[in-house]
């Protein structure tokens, strides 16, 4: 072999082996580039230190942006890392004006937070009416004991008829709390029918509720029929409770063997 060809093929060799070591380890611009993304991440973690010098003009403004939305959402939801300083002024005066408004619906709910002390007199006439339309609600559905002397003559009115209202309801559905004596004649029919349907819905279902001596002769009979034709059934098919016994002869002739038995 020639000097020149011995020299080229050293050099090849050389740099096939310079490219397997090269291949085999991680370009260094990615580790970095990864260890770049970390520190960009980390910016936007309060609880890990940051060192924003590092950060390119682009991802400074982003972390700026960032931080601020991040603390007027704080400051909006009343946290404690809220920063007043960083805000503006007119979010610092949106923000005011939510946090009133968010207080005097307390104040109208009757929480206990609310300080009245810091009411304009609207507001607290607000406050009051809200206060008085609350207690007309509780009287109309008697939650609370209800104060008629606070009531305005409509409101006493409708109080009394959403009250009214109310032991019709649980007259109608059997509910504790119905006063029949204050019933008209025709909602006591009304309320007697009902009674006279749940008995018995109580008595074809076998239930204990079925009170049999407030059945009418018609209800009696068309309890009976239903009961001959379950018990006929139960006795044919062999599922269900079956009483031979009250069987008529041509119904018994009808069993298989295994009804028989």
């Amino acid at each position: 072999m020639s000097a020149r060809l011995r020299s080229l093929a050293v050099a090849l060799g050389c740099a096939c082996l310079t490219s397997a070591v090269a291949g085999a380890q991680p370009p260094v611009t990615d580790s970095v580039a990864a260890a770049h993304a970390r520190k960009v991440a980390d910016c936007r973690r309060p609880e890990l230190t940051c060192d924003a010098a590092q950060l390119t003009e682009a991802e400074a403004a982003a972390l700026a942006l960032f931080r601020h939305q991040r603390n007027l959402a704080d400051c909006g939801a009343g946290v404690s890392t809220c920063d007043q300083a960083m805000l503006t002024a007119f979010e610092a005066r949106d923000l005011a004006v939510a946090a009133r408004e968010r207080h005097l619906t307390r104040c109208k709910s009757g929480m206990a937070s609310c300080d009245p002390s810091t009411l304009t007199a609207g507001e607290t006439r607000e406050v009051a009416a809200a206060g008085h339309d609350q207690h007309v609600s509780d009287c109309k559905s008697s939650r609370t004991p209800c104060d008629p002397a606070t009531l305005t003559a409509p409101e006493a009115r409708a109080v009394a008829a959403a009250q009214h209202d109310r032991n019709v309801t649980d007259c109608q559905y059997g509910w504790d709390g119905c006063d029949r004596s204050n019933l008209t004649p025709l909602e006591a029919r009304e309320v007697v029918a009902r009674d006279r349907e749940r008995n018995l819905d109580a008595c074809t279902e076998g239930r204990d509720t079925c009170d049999y001596a407030v059945l009418t002769p018609a209800e009696s009979r068309l309890l009976a029929a239903a009961e001959r034709r379950r018990n006929r059934a139960a006795c044919r098919t062999g599922y269900g409770y079956c009483d031979r016994a009250r069987l008529t002869p041509a119904e018994a002739a009808t069993l298989t063997p295994e009804g028989r038995r």
